[in-house]
């Protein structure tokens, strides 16, 4: 009787999994259906837009990039690249309309259908908006019912460029003064996290030159007239990657840095080189952790010896694409826990969404670097990274206002401050 029992109540599960599959075939096939349907729509729009964007000059949009660069180089030779890019801009602008329409019209259609076939379709379509173009019809629907989630409106670009906006508003941002390097290491002493020695600032005419550290520009980003000087013959050009035999072939580099406006001023900076290969006299590796208000998201690893390769990590030590440096990768070696942890301990003290914190890693230790508010190239990771990141700043940025409401001083931010304004 038990087995019968058991027997009859599994064959019942079955017939009721067997209704649910018929329910979502239906829908598959209402979709299917529907999509069929919109396939001579599609067609019409397509040659609608084939017409305008023939009509806007759309023979750029088959050019190669080479041949783009061609055409700009002509235009500033005949010194008309003021109308070419007032052209361009004036097309673009138009297409993006022509675009934004479009797709708006096409979601619309499918306001009044079943909440499945609306919400599968407006999700397709938001697909298509940039952070500026979100239509109002399609965040009301999203934001009152809560059916869709908007990922595809965050982007980190867009928001890392919303704060140079900012900074041009209000110039004292939190990660604007720590790019600068003397306060960056007050910063970091008064956390009692290691940094090399330094000496600033000099001139190329009278900078000291010791065994064993780095010369840079005071004001810099990236590895343009950065130089690493072992000895008086052995001096490492980073961003040339390549060898100087003699003091003379540095300060010559230095002064065409300056010619040609890779270093925008004469203010240099001596600080100490950090070794991560004593026996082999190899240079110490970056890494370069992108920090949200107290989380550490994603490591950037960089080796320059040889030849610079790069690795990028997550917080749990996981290799990940991002789009970038995708010819230039290597395997990397990944980041202590504890490392993380401390570096996290270093970003809850600033307060701001986003900071990147450089390190350089010795033979036994990380050792502080600096201070990135705008990463290089940040513009370049892939869409996925690009979305994840842009939700990663803005749940930090919600982090940050809760420990304002609630009251967080940030004592070390703000002595540094009291020291900086008096």
């Amino acid at each position: 009787m038990l087995y019968f029992f058991a027997e009859l109540k599994r064959l019942l599960e079955l017939l009721k999994r067997r209704h649910e599959y018929l329910q979502f075939e239906d829908r598959y096939n209402d979709l299917q259906m529907k999509y069929k349907e919109s396939l001579g729509e599609t067609k019409e729009v397509r040659e609608q837009l084939r017409k305008i964007t023939n009509s806007t000059g759309g023979a750029e949009l088959n050019l190669k990039k080479n041949d783009l660069k061609i055409i700009s180089k002509k235009a500033k030779e005949n010194g008309q690249i003021t109308e070419y890019l007032n052209d361009l801009i004036e097309k673009k602008m138009l297409m993006d309309k022509y675009y934004y329409e479009a797709i708006c019209i096409a979601a619309k259609t499918y306001r009044n259908e079943n909440k499945e076939l609306r919400n599968y379709v407006y999700s397709l379509a938001l697909e298509g908006f940039n952070i500026k173009g979100f239509p109002e019809f399609l965040i009301r629907q999203l934001t009152d019912h809560g059916e869709i989630e908007l990922q595809y409106a965050t982007s980190f670009s867009a928001l890392l460029t919303m704060r140079a906006r900012l900074k041009q508003l209000h110039s004292n941002l939190p990660e604007e003064i720590l790019d600068n390097k003397a306060l960056a290491y007050k910063f970091i002493d008064y956390l009692n996290v290691k940094r090399p020695w330094v000496k600033s600032s000099f001139t190329v005419d009278d900078i000291p030159i010791i065994d064993n550290s780095v010369i840079k520009p005071f004001h810099g980003a990236g590895s343009r007239g950065v130089y690493l000087y072992f000895e008086f013959n052995h001096i490492r050009d980073v961003k040339r990657q390549n060898t100087l035999k003699s003091k003379q072939e540095l300060i010559n580099k230095m002064k065409q840095d300056l010619i040609d406006g890779w270093v925008s001023e004469d203010n240099w900076l001596v600080e100490e080189l950090i070794i991560g290969n004593s026996s082999k006299n190899q240079p110490a590796k970056d890494y370069k952790f992108y920090c949200f208000y107290g989380k550490v998201e994603l490591i950037l690893e960089v080796t320059r010896y040889p030849n610079i390769k790069y690795c990028w990590w997550n917080s749990k030590g996981e290799h990940i694409t991002t789009g970038k440096y995708q010819e230039e990768l290597y395997e990397g070696e990944a980041v202590n826990p504890h490392d993380i942890i401390m570096v996290e301990s270093i970003s809850v003290e600033i307060p701001t969404p986003f900071v990147r914190i450089d390190f350089l890693k010795s033979e036994n230790e990380l050792i502080f670097g600096e201070f990135t508010p705008k990463p290089g190239n940040y513009d370049q990771f892939n869409k996925e990274t690009d979305q994840w990141l842009g939700e990663c700043y803005l749940s930090a940025q919600q982090r940050l206002t809760d420990d304002l409401i609630h009251g967080k001083q940030f004592h070390t931010y703000t002595t540094l401050m009291e020291e900086f304004f008096e």
